[in-house]
């Protein structure tokens, strides 16, 4: 027997897709399929009613894999992602993202650095090693010339936990260039 797609059912279709997609209301995936259903993964989101913050989660994402192991993802109001945590059985990997007042990403801290977080709090009050762990931290401009351009990335840091002394890994210098009554700053320098 042959199956004319165009006649099918969506039900029948979806058995032999390489990707089925079903969404809810707000056209937000809920769940997917792939190859021929052989893996699902599921979605979930739940809004929070904190204020309008960078450092502040507006939207967790949580993705059931096929294996049962899930990505759960806090987002803030514009999406900047804060946090993602792997969490399969017993076993979780962090990674918290933090940002300045115009919205910059000023830390990075990896899994080996974090150890929880509190989704009822609206910076989600992640803990962070003292003394262990990589955190990665980005410095801007505050001033314009001499290679500065404000708002710009500045350095490249690394540190070991939260108490740990910074370490320059890179550093960023910019050139002006006026057209127009426009000023762009091109990266002239990267010093490592």
């Amino acid at each position: 027997d042959s199956i004319d797609p165009l006649a099918a059912s969506n039900n029948l279709v979806a058995e032999y897709a390489k990707y089925h997609f079903q969404y809810d209301s707000q056209q937000r995936a809920i769940l997917e399929r792939v190859d021929g259903a052989s893996r699902t993964f599921s979605f979930e989101y739940t809004t929070s009613s904190h204020s309008n913050a960078y450092n502040h989660w507006k939207t967790r994402t949580v993705e059931t894999r096929p294996d049962g192991s899930r990505w759960i993802v806090y987002t803030n109001y514009i999406g900047q992602v804060l946090l993602k945590e792997l969490a399969s059985g017993s076993d979780s990997w962090i990674e918290y993202y933090r940002f300045d007042a115009e919205g910059r990403e000023i830390l990075h801290a990896e899994p080996s650095a974090v150890t929880g977080y509190n989704d009822s709090a609206a910076n989600l009050n992640v803990a962070l090693r003292t003394s262990d762990g990589l955190i990665h931290v980005t410095d801007y401009y505050t001033t314009t010339g001499s290679g500065a351009a404000k708002g710009y990335k500045q350095f490249d840091k690394l540190k070991r936990g939260s108490g740990g002394t910074e370490i320059k890994l890179r550093e960023y210098q910019y050139s002006s260039h006026t057209a127009g009554g426009i000023t762009v700053y091109p990266l002239s320098k990267q010093i490592e």
